[in-house]
This record gives C-alpha cells, structure tokens and sequence, in this order.
C-alpha cells in the first residue's frame, strides 16, 4: 500500500470539516495546507481550525504545509494541533535555524520547494530533515493543478542524495503515481483527485494499483 496523504484545503471551519469526515478511517495522514496571501496569491486555512478528537484518533500524522513568509509565528501558534510542520526553504533565510526551531518543539520538520526553485538548495540540509516536499504541479496553491512532468527529476536528484522521506504533491493521481514512485518518492499528497470522488475507497484503491 502507497503512502497517501489527504490534503485539505478549506476556507471555513464547516468546509473543513466535510473535507475531513471524506477521509475519516481512508488515510493515516491528513496535510493541511496553509496559504497567507503573500507567498502565495491564495488565502486558505487562516481561520481558527480544530480537528476533532476522533478524526485525530484515527490519523497517525497531521502535517501543515506552510506556504507563509512568517512560518515560526504560524508553528508557535498551532504545535498543539500539527505533527509536521513543511516550510518552503524560500522563506527561511537562516534554514539551519528554522530547523532547530521546529526540532526544539519536539516536532518533525520537512522543507518544500516552489515549483521554479532548483533541488540543490536542499542538500546541505538532508540529513537534518524529517522529509523534503517536491510540488510536483505547474502551480502552487490550488486544487486540480496540471502534473509537472519536470518535477520527476527533482525527484530523482534529491533521491540520489539521500534516503529522505519525499513527498509529491500537486496534481498526483493514478495516472502519474508509478512514475514518482520509480523516481524516488515514497509518499503521495492527493487533494482533489479524493475531494471529487463519489467513492473515496474505490479512488485509494486507484492510487494502490
């Protein structure tokens, strides 16, 4: 069984909640994805969430991708309810810094790349990282983003460097999963290939073949 990941982007409270009962008991982890209206256009996920206690029951890992400029005032404010927190290395300028920051919290940290940043910027700091996300889409910030064939050899490179966890996200689906699977990569953010399914275990199965 591939390693799913269910992204969830919401812009209230209810919405959210939908988006998680889709996926009670389907997936072991749930991503939520974080955007300010800086870093990226989009503004998601800036309300006052909460995950209730028996969807957190059933999920062994909560990660938030941070696509923020000040992701430290974010991760202060959220360590109770994010196992792994994702921040984008364009927005760390001391990175070794950021690690500790998020290590000394007793949480696990990865480092994602924008579309456009090369992989070699990450390789000084492998060895330190829980995981690297590559956003493997033509854009970042949006459900149903077109596959970026270009982010393959990302993650080819970053394999080749290290047996860090890597993690695709954008515009995976069953149609592309095996080839970043033969690249590299061990784990599959999938926002609205699930969202849109009329039967979310017959999608997971998809994903699985």
């Amino acid at each position: 069984m591939r390693d799913i990941v269910a992204s969830m982007i919401s812009d209230t409270q209810e919405e959210f909640l939908e988006r998680l009962e889709k996926v009670k008991g389907k997936v072991d982890r749930i991503q939520l994805d974080i955007m300010d209206g800086v870093f990226v256009e989009s503004e998601v996920m800036l309300f006052n969430f909460q995950i209730p206690e028996d969807i957190k029951k059933s999920i062994k890992n909560v990660e938030a991708h941070l696509m923020v400029i000040n992701p430290e005032e974010w991760i202060g404010e959220h360590l109770d309810q994010v196992d792994t927190f994702i921040i984008h290395i364009e927005t760390c300028n001391d990175p070794q810094k950021v690690i500790d920051f998020v290590k000394d919290k007793d949480k696990k940290i990865g480092f994602a790349l924008r579309p456009e940043t090369e992989p070699e910027v990450l390789f000084p700091y492998l060895d330190k990282l829980d995981l690297v996300l590559v956003f493997s889409a033509n854009v970042i910030g949006y459900y149903g983003a077109k596959f970026d064939p270009k982010s393959l050899e990302k993650v080819k490179a970053i394999r080749s460097k290290s047996r860090v966890t890597i993690e695709v996200d954008g515009g995976v689906s069953p149609k592309n999963i095996s080839s970043f699977e033969e690249a590299g990569a061990n784990r599959f953010v999938v926002g609205s290939f699930l969202q849109k399914a009329s039967d979310i275990d017959k999608a997971i199965e998809f994903l699985n073949q």
